[in-house]
């Protein structure tokens, strides 16, 4: 996956996994298809009008977006519908089609349905064909990835004040009674919530997009920086670009794994406080519900990992081998690890010197990569800033 030099995508495709689900004229499901490993771009035909793409399985399926219904509750964790109208090109004679989304990146769908919503706003394209020529004419070929938002597209939506995403009309059947007594059934709508898709996020700074590229490439990772750096923000933009599926958040307290909507390292390990002898360890992991957490885990991000002990990480790294059965370092779950060093230490008993987790055995064929945020965000004044990176070194 292609970034530019701010962090943002250049490849317009989504990746996720769809459902594609053909509804008959009631609004039924009545014929079904799961893509595990699918793709979705936008893009026109040659002439000119709106496309939905979907590829995956050894297929490839264009769809018109002459309309759409946009359903974005749970957009948040990586979930969407699209529902688009019947239409002839699309291979239909009556009903409807739905896509149904799931385990996507959660900021990269949001661009995606707001780049669907803002192009059909703006730029839907010409009109359907008169039906002679399109039964006559070649049926249209050709796909031409749609180019991205340009900031006048955001002008004529800006000022109607149109919303990201269409309210749901169903329409049903209600019983209501004239002035003179007889009963007469009218149809209504049942009301939807409005919901409104986020505005685009402030672009990463350099070294930011270099972190988050080196994630999306599948390293292991370790960023660090003093405070003010953007640790936190940068964590949760890593977050909201990664599958939910296969990646667990977690944190070295509870405190910090609120922060991010994860849970605590000793949580998920399942080993209690890591201080039994290492068979223990892997003996309490084999509980089913710890075990399947270790088996489905791909991406394993910690934060705070300042507070957690050299010799805990070793446990932790011998237990995900034992239990996902592979000799890779950390059993082949990449690792996404952030903290700072110099803050908060591994808390230790009797003033026993704390041993970092960097100083661990297994720390140094585990992360492949080291990267370091520079830049203060959160202050500007340059002399407080030389200051407090003073008094954060001890001098």
């Amino acid at each position: 996956m292609m970034l530019s030099e701010l962090g943002e995508p250049e490849n317009p495709a989504l990746h996720c996994r769809v459902a594609l689900e053909e509804l008959s004229p009631g609004g039924q499901p009545r014929r079904r298809q799961a893509i595990k490993d699918a793709e979705l771009s936008l893009g026109r035909n040659e002439r000119r009008e709106l496309m939905l793409r979907l590829q995956g399985t050894g297929q490839s399926r264009c769809f018109p977006l002459r309309a759409a219904r946009l359903f974005t509750r749970f957009a948040s964790v990586g979930r969407s519908a699209l529902r688009l109208s019947p239409d002839s090109d699309s291979g239909l004679s009556s009903g409807s089609i739905q896509l149904l989304l799931s385990d996507c990146p959660p900021d990269r769908l949001r661009r995606f349905l707001r780049t669907v919503r803002l192009k059909l706003a703006t730029a839907p394209g010409p009109g359907p064909a008169p039906f002679r020529s399109r039964l006559l004419g070649p049926r249209p070929q050709a796909f031409y990835t749609i180019s991205p938002i340009q900031p006048e597209d955001l002008k004529p939506v800006a000022a109607t004040g149109t919303q990201d995403t269409t309210p749901v009309k169903r329409p049903c059947l209600q019983e209501v009674r004239d002035q003179s007594g007889k009963a007469s059934s009218t149809k209504s709508t049942v009301p939807r919530h409005r919901l409104q898709l986020p505005s685009p996020k402030p672009q990463l700074s350099k070294e930011q997009a270099r972190v988050l590229s080196a994630v999306l490439s599948g390293k292991s990772i370790f960023f660090t920086g003093s405070a003010g750096t953007g640790k936190s923000y940068l964590l949760k933009r890593i977050l909201g670009s990664l599958p939910p599926k296969g990646t667990v958040v977690t944190a070295s307290t509870g405190v910090a794994a609120c922060h991010i909507g994860g849970t605590t390292l000793h949580a998920f390990a399942g080993i209690g406080s890591g201080k039994a002898p290492l068979a223990q360890c892997v003996a309490l992991a084999q509980r089913p519900s710890i075990r399947q957490s270790w088996v489905s885990c791909q991406r394993l991000v910690i934060d705070e990992v300042s507070m957690v002990e050299a010799s805990l990480f070793d446990k932790l790294e011998a237990v995900a081998r034992a239990i996902r059965q592979q000799d890779k370092p950390f059993g082949g779950i990449q690792l996404i690890i952030c903290g700072d060093f110099l803050q908060l230490p591994p808390v230790t008993k009797n003033n026993q010197p704390p041993q970092f987790c960097f100083q661990a055995k297994s720390w140094r064929k585990c992360i492949q990569l080291t990267m370091e945020l520079t830049e203060v965000w959160r202050q500007t004044d340059q002399t407080f800033i030389s200051l407090l990176q003073a008094v954060r070194l001890g001098r």
